[in-house]
């Protein structure tokens, strides 16, 4: 858990967030996409070989253009957690600055 909630001494509620922990959660999320990104050019070579066999006509056409749709949405994905892992990245060297003495 990056985030934690605790009882203040106010008797409030108070938001603590951990840098390291920020920074180890960027960490684990870039290594699945790395894992993810190695996968998606695994199954691109496969179906290269499997179009590249002249598999043609309706049903060749059909997988391909199936294919290039799922092909899309999956380099989305690799996409997002790309930047999602630059945004926690950045957050958690804000918050690791923002703790610093002045």
């Amino acid at each position: 858990m990056v985030v934690t909630s605790a009882e203040n001494d106010a008797g409030g509620r108070s938001l603590q967030i951990i840098p390291e922990r920020v920074d180890s959660l960027a960490g684990e999320i870039g290594a699945a996409t790395a894992q993810f990104g190695n996968a998606l050019r695994g199954v691109d070579d496969e179906v290269r070989n499997l179009l590249g066999t002249g598999w043609q006509g309706t049903p060749g056409s059909q997988f391909h253009d199936a294919f290039v749709e799922w092909h899309n949405g999956a380099s989305k994905v690799v996409s997002g957690m790309t930047e999602l892992v630059e945004a926690l990245r950045t957050a958690a060297q804000s918050f690791h600055n923002a703790d610093q003495p002045r």
